[in-house]
């Protein structure tokens, strides 16, 4: 299942409706929405459907309303973001809590620390930045996996150099733990922003 939810151009119109013209049921909605648009109605209750199965729009006593930022936290379109922060806190966690002598512990030690150093700070930061196209579709999306991995694990390394760098001169030093929270940070604010900014994109048609 993608984690990339990539609105056409009938979904934009099903939410700019939703938002600007609030039918009163889903009758009126697919009535607007045929009226100036050239589409089945068949097409439109399926994309309506879609919409309420993956929480972007939900029915109260028939009336349609649009997504709350919480119900979007809720819904499969975030399912990316509680993914990163679990897996960057639990990577810290590994990195203080293990020893390095306490085998096979440490190999899942390595490898969850390989995941915050090498992944999960450039992907939280393509997540945020990374800017849709005139057609609605993510620039991201027209890529496959091993290459968003690629540009995940290429900005991590940039910004895991920057971070050190940063530090060396600081006056804590290049220590350990404090790249491991510093990383930690970077990813956590980075996602926050990258759903935040998700969930502004679809409000506004522009996913």
């Amino acid at each position: 299942m993608s984690l990339y939810f990539e609105a056409d151009d009938l979904t934009k119109i099903i939410l700019r409706v939703v938002s600007e013209k609030n039918p009163q049921s889903v009758k009126q909605l697919i009535e607007i929405v045929s009226y100036n648009h050239d589409y089945k109605e068949e097409e439109i209750i399926n994309s309506v459907l879609r919409l309420k199965a993956k929480g972007i729009i939900k029915f109260d006593n028939n009336h349609i309303k649009s997504l709350s930022f919480f119900n979007y936290l809720v819904s499969t379109g975030a399912v990316w973001y509680f993914v990163v922060i679990a897996t960057s806190l639990l990577s810290t966690i590994s990195v203080f809590m293990i020893p390095e002598d306490l085998y096979p512990w440490i190999y899942v030690r390595n490898f969850l620390g390989i995941l915050l150093v090498l992944f999960l700070p450039g992907y939280a930061f393509q997540r945020a930045f990374v800017k849709n196209d005139l057609n609605g579709g993510s620039l991201l999306a027209r890529v496959d996996s091993i290459q968003r991995v690629a540009i995940g694990i290429g900005l991590s390394v940039a910004f895991a150099s920057i971070i050190g760098l940063i530090l060396y001169y600081s006056p804590w030093g290049l220590n350990l733990n404090i790249i491991i929270l510093s990383l930690l940070v970077f990813t956590l604010l980075f996602a926050t922003i990258a759903i935040v900014r998700e969930y502004q994109s679809i409000k506004s048609n522009t996913v």
